[in-house]
């Protein structure tokens, strides 16, 4: 067998496989030689480079003179890795000739001490998912539970309701002769607040079934021009009473579109309903579709008394309730908005809004030209 050359094979090792930090540097403190691992730890040729571009020192300039005094003494470095992070490593300096070798290792009981941590720690996060697991599953059946009551309630609600209005209807029709103006004012606000509770049975209708995934579409080949002619005449009367003139504008190239038509209809009912509720008296809501690639977007632009910025952030959001002035006293359950969101983006569209304080708003209603 071959006599080993033990000082040539232990420089084999720590240049090619030993996990060790070394590099050899000059009196100027460039790096003159290293070994592989070194260089696959920084990410990158070290030969020529300064110390200090792999060497974290926060106090200065490293004093190798002082350091290398005592060659078997560890001192605590850091080194920029290949991912960016430092190392923290334990090193030792020797003095040469014409410069400095410094060695260096892993802190074995940092590393373990770590690895308890992080194993604790993966522990902790396996426990908090198990409970957001858990939580989850209950937040749901809670969920589900809440949208069964609203349902149930809501259903509950629309018989008296509607029997409330339908005789509401019948004094106001056949006893106007019999009834003195107080007790007309007293019928009229009979009928106002039971219409407002039908409003509000319905929307928590819409609501609880949007909650629950029961919310479906059943679309059909229209023309998106007959759906706004549709709320138009719905709403002509409820304009007219505040002397307020509705232009619509239809682009030429509209196509025929694949909509859910009663679902869509109650968006622009919604939506210009509420441009109505929030204009001033003697002015005028702009409508206008317009057809750009496979898009339709429906423009409703009024000139009322606007939003300010942080209203408009909590628009669509059910968390929120704002308020809002609506210039002719007017009521609503404030969840029509919310609602109508949800029907565009089941249709794959979406609703965006600008507005101005004192100038009014525009709603932008943008519905993909889908096939069926």
């Amino acid at each position: 067998m071959k006599p080993v050359d033990i000082q040539q094979w232990v420089d084999q090792y720590v240049r090619s496989v030993a996990p060790i930090f070394f590099i050899k540097i000059d009196a100027d403190h460039i790096i003159q030689d290293t070994n592989e691992f070194t260089s696959k730890l920084v990410g990158k040729p070290l030969i020529g480079v300064h110390y200090k571009e792999i060497i974290l020192d926060f106090s200065g300039t490293i004093n190798f003179k002082q350091l290398s005094e005592n060659p078997l003494k560890t001192h605590i470095i850091n080194v920029v890795t290949f991912s960016g992070l430092p190392q923290t490593l334990l090193s030792t300096f020797t003095a040469l000739n014409d410069g400095y070798v410094v060695l260096g290792h892993v802190d074995v009981e940092e590393m373990e001490s770590l690895q308890k941590k992080v194993l604790e720690l993966n522990n902790n996060l396996g426990k908090l998912n198990r409970e957001l697991h858990k939580k989850n599953v209950e937040l749901k059946k809670l969920n589900r539970l809440k949208n069964q009551f609203l349902s149930y309630a809501t259903h509950d609600l629309r018989k008296p309701v509607s029997v409330i209005l339908t005789y509401a209807e019948f004094l106001e029709e056949d006893a106007d002769d019999v009834l003195s103006l107080e007790h007309k004012a007293f019928l009229k606000k009979i009928k106002a607040s039971g219409i407002f509770m039908k409003n509000l049975i319905n929307d928590f209708l819409d609501i609880s079934m949007i909650e629950s995934g029961m919310f479906k579409l059943d679309r059909q080949k229209l023309k998106l021009k007959s759906l706004l002619d549709s709320a138009f005449w719905r709403l002509e009367l409820k304009a007219k009473k505040k002397d307020i003139n509705i232009n619509i504008t239809h682009d030429e190239k509209l196509p025929e579109m694949y909509l859910d038509a009663s679902k869509c209809e109650q968006v622009f009912l919604n939506i210009i309903g509420n441009a109505i509720e929030h204009s001033y008296p003697e002015s005028c809501i702009n409508v206008k579709t317009i057809k750009s690639g496979n898009e339709v977007t429906v423009l409703v632009r009024d000139f009322g008394v606007g939003m300010s910025a942080q209203q408009q952030k909590n628009l669509f959001n059910p968390n929120k309730r704002i308020r809002t002035t609506k210039t002719g006293g007017e009521k609503s359950t404030g969840m029509g908005l919310l609602i109508s969101k949800k029907i565009i983006e089941a249709h794959g569209g979406r609703i965006e809004l600008s507005s101005n304080s004192g100038k009014g708003t525009c709603f932008k209603l943008v519905l993909p030209i889908t096939q069926k």
